[in-house]
């Protein structure tokens, strides 16, 4: 998949007879589906480009119509199909959220001391976890720094660092 575009759905099923498709949704706003207008269908190495026609919420599931498939033999093939856009048209988040691709590759430093690169994004549902590979070859394991208020100072993402204020002996 490209670096580009990111996913916000994937095509799981069918709705009905006239080519609706069921689509698990891959982001946190389930009103989502109503912004998307042209989409990149993609699997592997195959992308399509498509418009959807009409969308709406179905349970914990969005259905969609794409423009111009019009029966579920005309969509049977999109099973497993990712829904992906160009990252430029994600939706614009309130201040102090963050796209966990944006924060993860982000250099980490508690305070002014550079402690390592963010590799991954832990969501354990009340509070993220940063996991820090660490820069000094001493420390044999990642560093799991929580994303609280309190911990993270600062977020660069035009510079790709990530400030923290680490509790006493997180680092040990």
């Amino acid at each position: 998949m490209s670096k580009d575009l990111i996913a916000v759905g994937k095509i799981v099923g069918f709705q009905g007879l006239k080519g609706e498709v069921k689509v698990l949704p891959l982001t946190d706003n389930p009103g989502r589906y109503n912004n998307l207008k042209e989409v990149r269908l993609v699997s592997g190495e195959k992308m399509i480009k498509a418009e959807v026609e009409k969308g709406r919420e179905n349970k914990n599931n969005w259905v969609l119509k794409f423009k111009n498939y019009n029966s579920r033999e005309e969509v049977d093939f999109l099973r497993g199909y990712y829904i992906m856009i160009p990252k430029e048209e994600r939706l614009i988040l309130p201040e102090d959220h963050y796209y966990l691709d944006d924060i993860i590759g982000m250099t980490a430093y508690n305070e002014d001391e550079k402690i390592g690169e963010v590799i991954d994004i832990i969501q354990t549902g009340s509070n993220d976890v940063f996991v820090v590979k660490p820069e000094e070859p001493s420390l044999s394991r990642d560093i799991l720094i929580p994303a609280l208020k309190a911990v993270v100072r600062e977020v660069d993402l035009p510079g790709k660092r990530l400030i923290l204020k680490l509790p006493e002996g997180l680092i040990d």
